[in-house]
Formats: structure tokens, C-alpha cells, sequence
């Protein structure tokens, strides 16, 4: 395969006294390096097979964690079902962190199966 030099914007120029031009090296035709590349990806690899949802459960009483909509507060509910979750552990595990922080006990992560 040809390498053509060419220069990147932003570089020296011999225009001015004491500096000299980068040369940088890249294909002439960029689709044909990348056409003889065989990727094999599985289309399924980064999908699970059933949805994860987390939920934060109080240590103390055993209650869920549940958004009051009309309060905009934080409550205990009983039932999971009522609970407030989460579609990752990192979301569950910042809001878990942040809840600690403003109300003194940090809630438990809980995996739903």
C-alpha cells in the first residue's frame, strides 16, 4: 500500500526561520485498509438476556425505597413492585451513596432475579 505524506493542520511550516514541517503518513485509500479487516462481532453480545433492575432497601426498618411523585420525597414502601428501580448498578449504587449522604444511613442494593 502508497503512503502519501501529508501535513497536519496546525503544524510548522519552513515558512518560518528556524522551524521545520511534520510529515505525517496515511493511506491513499482508507476503504481499502479497512476492507481486508474481517470483524466478527456477535450481534447479541452486549444485550442480556432479561432486563437487570435494582431496588434500595432501608438497613433499619427493611422497607423499599420508593419517589413519593406528589411530595417529590423519599419514602419506605413495602412491596417491590412499589419500589423505585433501577436499570443499572452504577445508577442504583450513586443514588444509594447520594441518599446516605443527605439522610445519614446509605440504603442497600438489591439484584431483583
Amino acid at each position: 500500500m502508497e503512503q502519501t505524506p501529508i501535513s497536519r493542520p496546525g503544524a510548522l511550516s519552513n515558512n518560518v526561520k528556524g522551524s521545520k514541517q511534520r510529515k505525517f503518513c496515511r493511506p491513499k485509500d482508507r476503504a481499502s485498509a479497512t476492507a481486508n479487516q474481517e470483524l466478527s462481532l456477535d450481534e447479541n453480545a452486549m444485550k442480556a438476556p432479561v432486563a437487570e433492575r435494582y431496588v434500595l432497601r432501608e438497613n433499619c426498618t427493611g422497607s423499599y425505597l420508593s419517589l413519593n411523585h406528589l411530595t417529590q420525597s423519599i419514602e419506605g414502601v413495602s412491596s417491590v413492585e412499589a419500589a423505585w428501580s433501577f436499570h443499572s448498578h452504577e445508577g442504583a449504587v450513586s443514588h444509594a451513596l447520594l441518599i446516605g449522604q443527605t439522610h445519614g444511613e446509605t440504603p442497600d442494593v438489591i439484584k431483583l432475579a
